[in-house]
């Protein structure tokens, strides 16, 4: 039904000619007939959050357990003016790597962590998940761990983050994108993750 010539992206990546690669998509995607129209997308949409739920897995398999705690939020498609963009800022602060305030806390300062993340997907068509991970290190419990980073997104959402921080977290943003242009497959990506849903390029 929606598996139609009109309902997709190509994206080539490489050391081509514009031209030459349009007109092979002519002569192969171009003796596909167009399809129907499309009816507008009926989506499910997720239920408001407004109570906490915890699932936990278990299996005798694993040594190292882990924990993530997931927001529903805004992504790029839905989400109003800044407030993407800011998600995208707070996931360099919290979680950019070593540097982030949620390494330096747990795994620097406490000792408590051997990993810690943030993780932010912006581009999808409907909203999205702002999600915090980390597994403990050593005897650490990850009761403590979790609490700790809890502790952190808290100190964030009372005390906001400092300009040098914020300017950082620009600056490495900013990076990203320009070394984003070295890397094919990184920049195809972002065509093609942009373009289904929604946006230009």
């Amino acid at each position: 039904k929606y598996y139609w010539p009109n309902n997709s992206v190509l994206i080539v990546a490489g050391d081509v000619e514009p031209d030459t690669v349009r007109a092979l998509a002519e002569k192969t995607y171009g003796k596909v007939a167009r399809g129907p129209d499309l009816p507008p997308r009926i989506r499910p949409v997720e239920p408001e959050q407004n109570t906490r739920r915890t699932v936990t897995l278990s299996d005798a398999r694993v040594s190292v357990p882990s924990f993530s705690t997931q927001w529903v939020v805004p992504s790029y498609h839905t989400a109003k003016p800044g407030e993407a963009e800011a998600l995208d800022l707070l996931a360099e602060i919290l979680g950019g790597g070593n540097r982030g305030r949620l390494y330096q806390a747990l795994a620097v300062q406490q000792g408590i962590a051997s990993s810690a993340r943030v993780y932010f997907q912006g581009t999808v068509l409907d909203d999205t998940k702002f999600a915090i991970y980390g597994a403990p290190r050593g005897d650490a419990k990850l009761a403590d761990l979790e609490a700790a980073a809890a502790a952190e997104v808290a100190r964030i959402a009372e005390d906001g983050v400092s300009n040098e921080e914020l300017g950082k977290a620009k600056d490495h943003y900013l990076l990203n994108m320009i070394f984003a242009e070295d890397n094919l497959d990184w920049l195809a990506s972002i065509y093609g993750s942009t373009l289904a849903t929604g946006g230009t390029v």
